[in-house]
């Protein structure tokens, strides 16, 4: 008769305990003998795991800086639409978002300003355009 066809099965190897050694230590040395046979395995596992949580932290880390980017690009449009209201300069507020585009105009009794610019999250990936826009009550009209 031939084995083709027939799974074969390891036979276990019994693990020798003492007589002396009570019953609760011999089932903790059967369990310490199967963890021996699986050593390495979750090694095997957080190298495959380890590269997905870096990626999914890096994302994380590119979305913090885009948000970032976008409350100074909303920092830089209301502090312009502020000043340019009072009638002051509003390109002193393009410190607040560096590189970013500023325009400022009128709305009725309204000083309107916009602000622009591009944010990178993440290296080798084209950079995000991001834009915020605010208004002042104009102090002329007050």
């Amino acid at each position: 008769m031939s084995d083709r066809g027939r799974v074969r099965v390891r036979a276990r190897v019994p693990v020798r305990v003492p007589a002396w050694v009570p019953a609760w230590e011999s089932a903790w040395a059967r369990v310490r003998s199967r963890a021996r046979a699986e050593e390495g395995s979750a090694t095997a596992e957080l190298a495959v795991a380890l590269p997905a949580v870096v990626l999914v932290l890096a994302a994380c880390v590119g979305a913090l800086q885009v948000a970032a980017a976008q409350v100074r690009l909303q920092d830089a449009a209301s502090l312009a639409a502020r000043a340019a209201s009072r009638g002051g300069d509003p390109g002193s507020a393009g410190a607040t978002a560096p590189g970013a585009a500023l325009h400022v105009w009128r709305e009725g009794a309204l000083v309107c300003a916009s602000a622009s610019g591009e944010a990178r999250w993440a290296p080798g990936l084209p950079p995000l355009v991001l834009a915020a826009r605010s208004c002042a009550l104009s102090s002329a009209h007050g």
